[in-house]
């Protein structure tokens, strides 16, 4: 297992001015998910919660010219000053996971209709204990029947990572069940002069069910989106995973 050494912060705050060139690189990834969030944004979705919104430029075009209250949230203080230029939603640098994230009482507890965490934000938090906190926090803000969408990036994406890759993963995780696996280092390629080095955590498809199962939240829909074509497969060694979570309970 490799560890975190790159914060999110850092990473981030570095990858902010070539963020919108590799998001086209991944655009029908992205327009795949951004397609799931638009059918849970209604006419009744007056709130909606970003979290780890980058350069916010996806949540607008998502939301389009829908009257929506929107609040954006980035622990990255450069995408944050990209998020205030490019959407007219109040932004936020914070992060969900921290001891003393309250978004500056912007909304309330059990207000929000639609709760967005695209793109493996939550394997950009860096412990099991911290995505816990996250989802929870997320629970939190979310009103009665609302939606969370959020989608991972799967280690044992056998389409994306090749066999021999996702063979290792599974036997590790068989082998070993008790270590935590899916923290890497890695390099992103915003293109041929600039790389950027990186790391987060790679999901198990069975990870998130897990945390899940430890909130009052319930699946509502799970896809497979293979990572290059943005077509949805039929099995978790495809593509990556999407989650539309519902909360049934009262705040």
């Amino acid at each position: 297992m490799k560890s975190h050494t790159i914060s999110s912060v850092q990473l981030y705050d570095f990858f902010a001015p070539h963020y919108a060139a590799y998001s086209r690189v991944k655009q029908k990834y992205l327009v795949a998910i951004n397609r799931i969030v638009a059918l849970y944004i209604s006419r009744d979705s007056k709130k909606i919660l970003d979290i780890g919104c980058g350069d916010g430029k996806r949540i607008q075009s998502i939301i389009g010219n829908k009257k929506i209250q929107a609040v954006l949230v980035d622990n990255s203080s450069e995408m944050v000053k990209l998020a205030k230029k490019n959407t007219k939603y109040v932004v936020i640098q914070d992060s969900i996971s921290s001891t003393t994230f309250t978004l500056k009482k912007k909304i309330k507890k059990g207000s929000m209709q639609v709760i967005t965490c695209l793109w493996n934000v939550l394997g950009h938090l860096p412990s099991i204990h911290e995505r816990k906190i996250a989802l929870q926090r997320m629970e939190l803000f979310l009103a009665h029947n609302g939606k969370i969408i959020l989608d991972v990036s799967n280690r044992y994406n056998m389409a994306h990572y090749g066999a021999g890759v996702v063979i290792g993963n599974i036997l590790k995780d068989v082998l070993f069940p008790y270590v935590s696996h899916g923290d890497e280092t890695y390099t992103i390629y915003v293109n041929k002069k600039i790389s950027i080095p990186s790391s987060c955590h790679f999901f198990s498809p069975f990870e998130i069910d897990t945390l899940i199962r430890k909130t009052k939240l319930q699946i509502l829909e799970k896809k497979y989106i293979d990572y290059q074509t943005g077509k949805t497969v039929r099995t978790f060694l495809q593509g990556h995973i999407a989650y539309v979570l519902q909360r049934t309970s009262s705040p």
